[in-house]
C-alpha cells in the first residue's frame, strides 16, 4: 500500500517541478525582455547611427576629428610600410565610423599619403641598392625593361592600380622601383583605387543596414 500511495505523490511532485521550471523559464525571458529594453544594446541602439555592430562611436575617446586623425596616420602606415593587406577591413571600417563619403576621401587620401611615403623611400633606399645588385649588364635590362613600362606614361600604372588583387604596399614598391613620374604615380593611385573600395565601403554599409532589419520594433 506504501507504493501505490508514493506513484501519486511523484506525479503531484514531479509536476510541481515541470511548473515551476516553466514559470521560471518565464520570469527568466521576461527578465532579458526587460533588460533589452532597458539598457544595453536593443533595437533602438541598433538602428541609431552612431551604433556600429552594438559599439557607441560616441562613447570613444576623443572627438570626431581626433578619431578622423587617428585613422588617417593609420591608413597612411599601413599603406606605405605593413605588407599585409589590411585594405579592405579599413575602407570598411571608414564607410562605418563616417559614411561612405567621408570615409572615402579619408581612405582615399591616406593612401594617397602612404603611397607617396612608400614612394621615397623605394627610390631613397631600395632602388638604389637594386640598381647597384644588378651589375653593369643587369643594370642594362632594367633600364630596357623599365623604359617599356614606362613608355605609355600612367597607362600600366593605371591598370596596375585597378586591379582589387594587388595589395597595395607591393604595387607602391613595384611602381616606385620604375621611373614613373611622381605627378602620374600620384593620381592613377587616387583614381585607381577607388573602383576597388567602393564594394568594401557599400558592403560594411549593407551589412549593418541588413542587421537593423532584423530588430524588432519596441513599442
Amino acid at each position: 500500500p506504501s507504493v501505490l500511495h508514493a506513484r501519486p505523490r511523484l506525479h503531484v511532485y514531479m509536476g510541481s517541478i515541470s511548473e515551476d521550471a516553466a514559470m521560471a523559464s518565464g520570469s527568466e525571458d521576461a527578465a532579458m525582455a526587460s533588460s533589452n529594453a532597458s539598457g544595453g544594446v536593443n533595437a533602438t541602439d541598433w538602428a541609431t547611427p552612431h551604433v556600429i555592430l552594438g559599439v557607441d562611436i560616441n562613447s570613444l575617446p576623443g572627438s570626431d576629428a581626433e578619431r578622423a586623425l587617428v585613422y588617417f596616420l593609420l591608413n597612411v602606415v599601413v599603406c606605405s610600410v605593413i605588407p599585409i593587406p589590411l585594405a579592405g577591413p579599413l575602407i570598411a571600417a571608414g564607410a562605418l565610423l563616417f559614411g561612405i563619403a567621408a570615409g572615402m576621401a579619408l581612405n582615399v587620401s591616406s593612401s594617397v599619403v602612404g603611397a607617396y611615403v612608400a614612394l621615397l623611400l623605394t627610390r631613397s633606399f631600395c632602388r638604389p641598392c637594386m640598381l647597384g645588385a644588378l651589375g653593369s649588364k643587369g643594370k642594362a635590362r632594367w633600364q630596357a625593361l623599365d623604359a617599356a613600362l614606362t613608355a605609355d606614361g600612367p597607362v600600366l600604372a593605371l591598370l596596375i592600380r585597378l586591379s582589387p588583387l594587388s595589395p597595395m604596399v607591393l604595387t607602391n614598391v613595384l611602381l616606385s622601383l620604375t621611373s614613373l613620374s611622381q605627378p602620374h604615380y600620384l593620381w592613377t593611385t587616387a583614381v585607381g583605387i577607388v573602383p576597388g573600395n567602393l564594394p568594401y565601403a557599400y558592403a560594411a554599409k549593407a551589412t549593418t543596414a541588413a542587421r537593423l532589419l532584423d530588430v524588432p520594433a519596441i513599442d
